[in-house]
């Protein structure tokens, strides 16, 4: 603990030192220099070179050496990190704090993001199945420094040019009129996180620098809440328990995908509900199936984390060909969505915290199926009625 202890205070003086020209300085200058990226888009630097990826690398590498395990020095370690990432973040956003919010919409379509949730440095996107997220780095599902790349490879070698839909390229769009930080490809367009391309949900979108910092933090830190519904071939094995494997990424580029084996990092699937359900099997043919529909949380973030942990449990997700479910006629893609996402970032607005029902492309399989027990009946018609709560 003293180790890890001296480990963090001199990571957030570091990030301190990057705040200022003067390394002496406690402050950090209002203004900011904006340089042009390889893609064209904005990047900004902080006075004195500090820049977003930096500092994320700091905050990442604490995580990894284990800084937010222990309760005591993890309650420690966020506070300093969270005061110098204001500082830092002030200095970037100039007049973009006083922005006004977004406006939010409570219908979504199923082939449009849309914002679903907003404060006053962070919003809520919906993410249709098939949008992109290839932003360079990050910190939960499906994406961390180990990682990094290899979704982003696989989805442009599946679609030829042209053909994708990037999340982030709707940002720009959207949002980078108003919030700089939106155009700014350096701090990955405001986007805090991902998802597969076939998995549908909710994403975190920061506003401004300083949503986008102190978020990134909540993640490493894992003080961020997702959950998802999926379902899978047989009857998963009753929760609450936590399926607790390492996962490292293998294969080779356009097929990468996690595995147990050496050098893989830990990595842990809550499963928090399971509805057992028998149906006709959606691979074609009259003979009755089992199935399972789950409630799963993360508390950690590796590639396909929860994809994983049920095809090694021998459980797939419905039509998740790539880990070992047999070709689903009915289903276009895995049956996976992220319908809760809460994170708080210690401010007066309280935490922004968001659900998502079911999209009607899964939605309206539940439809062939029936009830194992009477428990199991009740999670099915929530799900049946879109409701996630």
């Amino acid at each position: 603990k003293p180790l890890l202890a001296g480990l963090a205070s001199a990571a957030a003086r570091a990030i301190q030192a990057l705040c200022s020209r003067d390394a002496g300085s406690q402050t950090l200058e209002a203004d900011a220099t904006e340089n042009a990226s390889t893609d064209g888009l904005t990047t900004k630097r902080g006075d004195g070179g500090a820049t977003s990826a930096t500092v994320r690398s700091l905050v990442q590498c604490l995580a990894a050496a284990g800084c937010f395990q222990e309760a005591s020095l993890a309650r420690d370690v966020h506070a300093q990190l969270q005061a110098v990432l204001i500082q830092l973040s002030a200095g970037m956003d100039g007049s973009t704090m006083a922005l006004p919010p977004l406006a939010v919409t409570d219908v979504v379509s199923p082939a449009k993001p849309a914002i679903l949730a907003t404060q006053r440095h962070l919003s809520v996107l919906w993410k249709p199945p098939g949008w992109t997220v290839t932003v360079g780095w990050g910190c939960d599902e499906e994406w961390s420094p180990a990682d990094q790349g290899a979704e982003g490879v696989e989805e442009r070698e599946e679609k030829k040019e042209g053909e994708l839909q990037p999340l982030q390229g709707w940002v720009v769009e959207r949002l980078g009129s108003v919030y700089p930080i939106a155009t700014d490809a350096s701090a990955q367009h405001g986007l805090v996180h991902r998802l597969d391309k076939d998995t549908s949900g909710l994403m975190l979108c920061a506003l401004s620098y300083h949503g986008y910092h102190l978020a990134h933090l909540e993640f490493v830190s894992g003080r961020v809440t997702k959950e998802y519904v999926l379902l899978c071939h047989g009857h998963l094995a009753d929760a609450p328990r936590r399926i607790e494997v390492p996962l490292r990424v293998v294969g080779d580029k356009g097929a990468r995908r996690s595995a147990p084996g050496l050098g893989a990092r830990p990595a842990c699937t809550e499963v928090r509900a399971v509805a057992h359900l028998v149906g006709k099997s959606l691979e074609g043919g009259e003979k009755q199936q089992d199935y399972s529909l789950v409630e799963v949380k993360l508390h950690s973030g590796r590639l396909h984390q929860i994809r994983a942990h049920l095809s090694l449990e021998g459980h797939p997700l419905l039509g998740d060909r790539d880990y070992g479910a047999p070709p689903a006629t009915s289903s276009k893609r895995p049956f996976l969505h992220a319908h809760h996402l809460r994170v708080d970032l210690g401010e007066a607005e309280g935490p922004l915290d968001a659900h998502c029902a079911l999209p009607a492309d899964l939605a309206s399989l539940l439809g062939s199926f029936s009830a194992s027990d009477a428990e199991s009946g009740v999670m099915l018609e929530k799900w049946r009625r879109g409701t996630p709560v």
